[in-house]
């Protein structure tokens, strides 16, 4: 009788529908909730299939593990051009990492087969979850609650299933929350006056005119990440495609009702409400996430 991992099939979809069912596989994992961030669809389709802004920064290959037919894990491949040449380490990415429980033959051979490209193209080591513009860190020890909508919401199962994969905890990011209070405002009330009163201009970036706003923040964001760890510059390009992004959904937003608790201005809060809704919660999430991990491992010589 031929073992589970003789079963298990290694596709690299690069079409268009096979590159939407890849995606889409994130909804199916975590369908169990009943509040989730679905997938960005739009924005990740396009970084995945190389379209500009994206075209001259990722090279992407994704890979999907199929069981009898069924995608029962995923993962992409990321050369990240801007990375390398920032850090100058030969490092690739494993992305956008999804998983059913149960699926430990199929997430090695996934991650084998990622690790494999990700050496063809000269990279020395993998690392998994790192922030960007298709992931975010692992949870570690907070499950439950609905996050903010650009960190993960991934299962408790994940830390074994990478792990026996080989990789390792490379770092700790903490999530601090703290409560606002009329106090708190009045402080930061205080605080606008005085840089007013110093001649600084206090603006909201929606009040700044398009271009000058993507300047402006593009500027100030690489400047303060240059030597954040694991952070690459951004270009004004993916910054305007990033605001564009910001506006959609805000108009999006006004046609639903309220957010769930951990929702904000700028987020895709409605994607999670209308879930909540179909799911019939009549709660929202609870809890407080505090820690996030990063993972890398060797990818061999």
């Amino acid at each position: 009788m031929p073992s589970k991992a003789m079963t298990i099939q290694i596709e690299m979809p690069a079409d268009e529908k096979a590159l939407t069912e890849f995606v889409r596989f994130h909804d199916r994992v975590y369908e169990y909730r009943a509040a989730r961030w679905p997938a960005s669809q739009r924005r990740q389709l396009h970084i995945l299939s190389g379209q500009p802004p994206y075209d001259d920064r990722f090279e992407t290959r994704c890979f999907v593990a199929r069981d009898a037919g069924t995608i029962v894990a995923r993962a992409a491949g990321v050369v990240d051009r801007r990375y390398i040449a920032h850090w100058n380490e030969p490092i690739g990415h494993l992305m956008m990492f999804e998983a059913m429980p149960g699926s430990g033959d199929a997430v090695m051979a996934i991650i084998d087969a990622a690790c494999e490209w990700l050496r063809s193209r000269g990279m020395q080591i993998v690392r998994a979850g790192a922030e960007g513009l298709l992931d975010a860190p692992f949870a570690i020890d907070e499950y439950e609650m609905l996050p903010p909508s650009i960190l993960r919401q991934n299962p408790g199962y994940y830390h074994s299933l990478l792990k026996d994969a080989g990789f390792e905890t490379e770092r700790g990011w903490v999530d601090y929350k703290i409560e606002v209070t009329p106090a708190l405002i009045a402080r930061y009330e205080s605080m606008l006056e005085a840089a007013r009163r110093d001649g600084f201009v206090v603006a909201a970036v929606k009040d700044l005119e398009a271009d000058l706003r993507v300047q402006h923040f593009t500027r100030i964001w690489n400047h303060a990440f240059a030597r954040h760890w694991g952070m690459a510059p951004r270009s004004e390009s993916e910054v305007a495609a990033m605001f564009r992004g910001f506006v959609q959904r805000r108009k999006r937003t006004r046609d639903y009702g309220d957010c769930l608790p951990g929702c904000g201005p700028g987020r895709s809060c409605q994607r999670a409400a209308i879930i909540a809704k179909q799911r019939g919660s009549g709660a929202g999430p609870r809890g407080s996430r505090i820690g996030e991990a990063e993972l890398a491992g060797d990818c061999g010589a």
